[in-house]
């Protein structure tokens, strides 16, 4: 992203956690950068946090949300929706203080603000994974599971965020309860679910950059079953 590295510059998570766990000060100003689902719920938090959205942008020729979500925001709130609109510039020294956009016949604005949110485009929470060794799906870059869930280590689980980006709660608790049962296997060691099996990452990228916790990309469905 060309431009200053100010203060003021969040991802979804970082927001999240400056706002619920922290109750730290965001800005009185912010855009998001998307408008999935994702892009709404950060345009609530600034608000629950004070601040205003000035504009949700996407590259996008409409948003990619619900229609009564994307009219509740335009209307109820008054967000502007900038639709095949991208962030060529980042603003600002110490602070951020504004975002230069770009639209698709290459006129460019300023928006003055002093937060920006980039939201969507996320890789599962799989850094932990990665690090532990684990083998890891090259479709959907989270760890490779069979059909309980259960990853090439003995003992380790993993579900919602970690297999797939951005899941809802409502979809992590499914997986948790999804895998329950292996899980009690494991612990009791009991059950024909025990029996060891194996997993092959066939995505060699993503063993050569296992030990620093790095790589990119996005999957979409759940991985398949591993016999």
């Amino acid at each position: 992203m060309p431009g200053t590295r100010p203060a003021g510059v969040h991802t979804t998570g970082e927001l999240q956690r400056a706002v619920h766990l922290h109750g730290q000060y965001v800005g009185t100003r912010a855009v998001i950068v998307g408008a999935e689902d994702v892009s709404y719920a950060a345009a609530g938090t600034v608000r629950a946090a004070g601040a205003t959205v000035v504009a949700m942008l996407t590259e996008h020729a409409r948003p990619q949300t619900a229609a009564a979500r994307a009219a509740d925001a335009r209307l109820r709130h008054g967000t502007p929706l900038l639709t095949h609109t991208t962030v060529a510039e980042l603003l600002g020294h110490g602070r951020l203080s504004g975002v230069r956009v770009r639209h698709r016949d290459g006129r460019t604005a300023v928006l003055p603000c002093d937060t920006v949110v980039f939201t969507g485009d996320f890789v599962p929470d799989h850094e932990l994974a990665r690090r532990a060794g684990l083998s890891i799906d090259p479709g959907t870059r989270g760890p490779a599971v069979d059909g309980t869930l259960r990853t090439s280590r003995p003992g380790v689980f993993a579900a919602g965020s970690l297999l797939h980006p951005a899941e809802s709660a409502a979809t992590a608790a499914r997986d948790g309860a999804h895998a329950a049962a292996a899980v009690l296997d494991h612990l009791t060691g009991t059950g024909s679910r025990t029996r060891s099996r194996t997993f092959t990452a066939t995505d060699t990228d993503t063993h050569a950059d296992m030990d620093t916790g790095t790589g990119t990309g996005t999957g979409t469905g759940r991985p398949p079953a591993v016999p």
